[in-house]
């Protein structure tokens, strides 16, 4: 069984891939294993794990206005679509891998306190605007 669950995301991963080979898109930020961008449109900005040749995993979902990202943790500052006030998201890369969903790996939302409350004790970067 588990390794039906585990061949069913790896096809969900490669229909992402292949869906999002033939749309419009644009990067903002990236780094050796993460990467910000759009696809479609401008306002579907969000923060994806890549998985090689081109392929890439949701982690963080739209709209991403800022990330920031040191050797242990990613940042991202959001403003929900529709919202009027930014949330925030952190996840510790070494517990990131191809197999996990973004709701699986991605720490919040949190309000601006509750992230402020996180970063003093675990040191991440401040989310900069891109």
């Amino acid at each position: 069984m588990r390794n039906i669950f585990r061949h069913g995301r790896i096809l969900i991963i490669f229909l992402l891939s292949f869906s999002m080979s033939a749309c419009d898109s644009d990067t903002y930020w990236e780094d050796d294993t993460y990467i910000v961008a759009w696809v479609d449109t401008g306002d579907n900005v969000m923060v994806y794990r890549k998985l090689g040749d081109g392929a890439s995993i949701a982690r963080i979902v739209p709209e991403v206005v800022a990330v920031a990202s040191d050797n242990k943790y990613l940042t991202a500052r959001v403003r929900p679509i529709g919202a009027a006030i930014n949330v925030y998201y952190y996840l510790v890369k070494s517990l990131d891998n191809d197999f996990l969903n973004g709701n699986e790996i991605a720490i919040g939302p949190l309000r601006e306190m509750e992230f402020e409350a996180k970063r003093e004790i675990l040191n991440f970067p401040e989310p900069v605007d891109f």
